[in-house]
């Protein structure tokens, strides 16, 4: 299902959205989809039991998974793209200017363990969509000539501490209320939400600022200007994601703290 919507909405790039080479695969995507969670309901013994998601807290923070990983997939790759392509940066200085992101992610680690103590999980997750939106935010603000310590770093940092808050939180959310007994399979849809919210968000982005890219280079901009508002486009869309990944908090996710559920106290700092 996945594969089949990715292959459509890369061909869009090429494609106008009514040529079958895009909605045939997105529609037969769907279609898997809706298969898969048929057969689910018919059978004796099916992968992912039917009151699984029931519980809010578990649903909500799969949701949110999948939110996350599309931005955080997709952000490195804009932004090497975008390094090399326009600001002329080789491989190794591309690795260099990514160590911030690394640094400040982990510090978002033990901050967001330490946060949970004392805070829900639906504070957490509105306050780290937010920074990591305000992150993407400042980095959409790059040109053709900008400069790393005052346009690249500070979002960057933003941004990686964000994520780091939200794993902490993203893990304890997809554990709560299980048992010993469901524990693992909870484990394993948070890892296939964060992988599909990572393909289909890389995808989505990808394809996006391509298009963006095309249509400037068609209309005779410089290769550097249209390059660089393909990669702003992607990384608005990703703070766009960002931001209504709090307002899904918001709405759906339940405020309650990780130490209510007896499930998470292996995962608790």
């Amino acid at each position: 299902a996945i594969g089949f919507t990715i292959m459509g909405v890369l061909e869009a790039v090429h494609s106008p959205v009514t040529s079958p080479g895009v909605w045939v695969p997105i529609v037969a995507g769907i279609a898997s989809g809706a298969a898969f969670v048929v057969a689910e309901r018919h059978v004796r013994a099916p992968l992912i039991p039917q009151g699984f998601f029931a519980e809010p807290v578990r649903r909500a923070s799969n949701v949110l998974a999948a939110f996350g990983m599309a931005v955080f997939t997709s952000y490195p790759f804009t932004m090497t793209l975008y390094a090399q392509n326009v600001l002329g940066y080789t491989p190794l200085d591309v690795g260099l200017m990514m160590l911030p992101l690394v640094g400040s992610l982990g510090l978002g680690l033990l901050i967001g363990a330490r946060v949970l103590r004392t805070r829900t999980l639906k504070e957490v997750a509105m306050v780290t969509g937010l920074v990591s939106g305000a992150g993407l935010l400042w980095t959409s603000l790059i040109q053709t000539d900008s400069t790393y310590f005052a346009d690249i770093l500070p979002g960057m940092a933003l941004f990686g501490l964000a994520i780091g808050l939200a794993m902490p939180m993203l893990t304890n959310g997809s554990l709560y209320g299980t048992t010993p007994g469901n524990s693992s399979l909870a484990s394993a849809i948070q890892t296939a939400a964060q992988q599909a919210g990572g393909a289909i968000g890389l995808a989505v982005l990808a394809a996006t600022a391509t298009a963006v890219t095309v249509r400037l280079l068609d209309g005779g901009t410089s290769v550097p200007a249209a390059a660089t508002a393909g990669y702003v486009v992607a990384l608005r869309i990703g703070a766009g994601l960002s931001l209504a990944s709090t307002l899904v908090a918001a709405l759906i996710l339940p405020a309650v703290r990780a130490s209510d559920s007896d499930a998470t106290a292996g995962v608790q700092p």
